[in-house]
């Protein structure tokens, strides 16, 4: 079977293409939530040969670094090549100062875009590509906030390549189908039924016994031409003339739109014969707010009903259109077998069925016993002041992001000051942004955020952060300060100097002095980057505040005196609990820790109360640790937010998350 599946085109998670045939694979860009998507959807990975990437932008190739890792824990050896753009060599060289080891089956090629005409670049026994580079008919003018007023105390990062940026299209045609042999006219040669038949559809020339040669044409009817079809990256209406050549390829039978909605692109669209079939994703699509990640979804509705406060809804809806242009998630364009040939949306339909979950909790006892007793503790609580610091959880799982969690990241708003920090940033942090943030917010929400910290140079904790400042450039002008060690800082700065995105930021090392004194217009006394033991350069956070609060982040870490001390009496700590207790063993040779030995930091350093986080995605639902039923701690969950005023409810939760998740999570989810 041939055909080709959208993979993502959720905000916050890029559309890829993905063209599936008998003996290899293909993807046409990587956006970030790649890895995550196709583990939810069970989309195998296995025979991934190739990837091409439209434009040398984070949300077309920001899931690279994730993809690899996986591919590398799956056992594939074989090589990957990823074609693209110039620069592509640059950027994937910037990858390995973080994932060397994941990249090592990683092989580049460069696409030359000075041509302005469709040529060949890549042919094997299923499929060869013609690359049609587009520039836009002129260039965006520099904004008067673009240009740079140098501070002698920052360091100014800031990308000069965004004016110009090539584009690639791809058109590919598929190999040619085999005619099918015909058994009455091998019968009627004398031919006995054997390996010949098989032979002679392969094309080749056969001697029987008797001497007579048969050719293939003379039992083998003709073979089916295969389908061509385009794959167009269009950033905006300045690049339509040069997508004018697609109009003279006379056996194209479907385009695949990765563009926006526009007036003109519509026209554009509409030049085709009827012959052409569309397929469109990305912003073009009505269908963009979907729950892209539906277990997920399923969840946080479940944990909504335990606390509305601490598990907010996720803003989506689905407007329930459905033309030709449509092209959800998981919608799929079949090729082979002909018969079968066009769209199919089978899979698709992955809205919530809220009141069947709401049923089923409903439907067991002790469950809404337990409920019942959660939401009596939340009333008899105090409401917390208005200015209450808030904790957001964007992503609270370990290495690759999982079905059920994200990696690591956490949103800290500090409402007496209207700023908020993003505390580590894995990949798949835009897209929980989305999930959470409504949309006619979410440009104030970025323009609040005003510094990022960045606790090492793992992947599952800085990957999301180019996508996010990428996301925020478009939403406000106002600068952000990055805290990262220094392999972050070293990546961020080849990334942007080679790829298209426009970012501007402000870079500060973790172990700079100056680091301690970036947040004092926001209130905090005391920022404090602490060194953790986990790999070289990896740091703890201690942030003081003038209001009186500390909040403590341990990053990956073993347990650490030296955090211990300086975050003592720590109104909250967050801290990894990467391993349940009975993989003590795993968790020292990883320099990760247990959740017991999690608890303990807390009790040494005196924490009002202990958040834990970084599960390993073993535990794909919830830890099974019974240790985390003390007063004063209590798990993370993806999305999960917390008022510090109000961090005496999480323990009045725990018992109502731990009959959900541990004995009656429907299995549908």
């Amino acid at each position: 079977m041939t055909y080709l599946e959208i993979l993502g085109g959720a905000p916050g998670t890029p559309c890829s293409v993905y063209l599936v045939t008998d003996h290899r694979r293909y993807l046409f860009n990587a956006g970030e939530g790649i890895q995550r998507f196709c583990t939810s959807h069970k989309v195998r990975l296995v025979k991934l040969s190739d990837i091409f990437i439209s434009r040398l932008s984070i949300s077309q190739l920001g899931g690279v670094p994730g993809l690899f890792l996986t591919l590398s824990d799956i056992g594939i050896s074989d090589r990957v090549m990823v074609h693209g753009p110039g620069n592509l060599n640059s950027i994937i060289a910037a990858t390995r100062l973080f994932a060397s080891h994941a990249t090592a089956i990683l092989q580049t090629n460069e696409i030359d875009t000075s041509s302005s005409s469709i040529f060949p670049i890549f042919h094997d026994d299923n499929i060869s590509v013609r690359a049609l580079p587009i520039r836009p008919e002129h260039s965006r003018k520099r904004r008067s906030e673009d240009i740079p007023f140098p501070d002698p105390d920052l360091e100014l990062l800031q990308s000069s390549n965004a004016n110009d940026v090539p584009v690639v299209v791809y058109i590919i045609r598929l190999s040619d189908t085999p005619g099918k042999f015909d058994a009455a006219k091998g019968r009627a040669l004398g031919m006995k039924p054997g390996p010949d038949f098989a032979r002679l559809v392969l094309g080749e020339q056969i001697t029987l016994d008797d001497g007579r040669v048969i050719n293939p044409e003379d039992v083998v009817g003709p073979s089916r031409p295969g389908q061509v079809f385009a794959i167009v990256d269009c950033p905006s209406d300045a690049y339509i003339p040069g997508l004018s050549l697609l109009n003279s390829i006379p056996d194209l039978m479907l385009i695949v739109h990765l563009s926006p909605r526009t007036e003109r692109y519509r026209q554009w669209m509409q030049s085709f014969p009827a012959r052409v079939q569309h397929m469109a994703s990305g912003d073009l699509s009505r269908t963009a707010a979907i729950a892209t990640f539906a277990s997920s979804a399923a969840h946080q509705v479940m944990m909504n009903r335990i606390s509305s406060e601490s598990f907010p809804i996720c803003p989506w809806s689905a407007d329930g259109e459905s033309d030709v242009e449509m092209a959800p998630p998981l919608t799929k364009f079949v090729f082979a077998p002909h018969k079968n040939c066009g769209i199919d949306r089978s899979e698709t339909n992955n809205q919530l069925d809220i009141r069947q979950l709401e049923a089923h909790m409903e439907s067991i006892p002790e469950l809404s016993v337990a409920i019942a007793t959660a939401h009596q503790a939340q009333r008899s609580l105090p409401v917390a002041p208005s200015m209450s610091p808030t904790l957001t959880f964007l992503g609270t799982g370990a290495a690759a992001p999982s079905k059920y969690r994200s990696s690591s990241a956490i949103d800290l708003l500090i409402p007496s000051y209207g700023v908020r920090l993003l505390i580590d940033c894995g990949e798949g942090a835009l897209g929980q942004m989305h999930r959470i943030i409504p949309e006619k917010e979410f440009p104030s929400y970025m323009a609040s955020l005003r510094v990022v910290w960045i606790s090492h140079k793992h992947a599952d904790h800085h990957v999301g952060l180019l996508n996010v400042l990428r996301s925020r450039r478009q939403h406000t002008a106002n600068d952000v300060t990055v805290i990262a060690p220094s392999t972050v800082l070293e990546w961020m700065r080849s990334f942007v100097a080679n790829a298209d995105d426009d970012i501007r930021c402000h870079l500060v090392d973790c172990r700079d002095a100056l680091a301690s004194t970036i947040l004092s217009p926001f209130g905090i006394t005391c920022l404090q980057s602490v060194p953790v033991l986990h790999c070289s350069n990896s740091f703890g956070l201690v942030l003081d505040h003038c209001d009186g609060w500390r909040f403590v982040y341990s990053g990956d870490t073993r347990p650490c005196q030296a955090l211990i001390d300086a975050g003592s009496n720590a109104t909250v700590l967050v801290h990894e609990a990467t391993f349940e207790d009975d993989l003590q063993d795993e968790a020292i040779l990883k320099k990760h820790c247990t959740t017991k030995e999690a608890l303990d930091v807390g009790r040494q350093m005196n924490a009002a109360e202990t958040i834990l986080t970084h599960f390993s995605q073993r535990y794909p639902k919830i830890p099974t640790a019974t240790t985390v039923a003390a007063a004063s701690s209590c798990v993370a969950f993806d999305l999960m937010r917390i008022q510090f005023g109000r961090l005496a409810i999480l323990p009045s939760l725990s018992i109502a998350l731990d009959l959900l998740f541990s004995r009656h999570l429907p299995s549908s989810s």
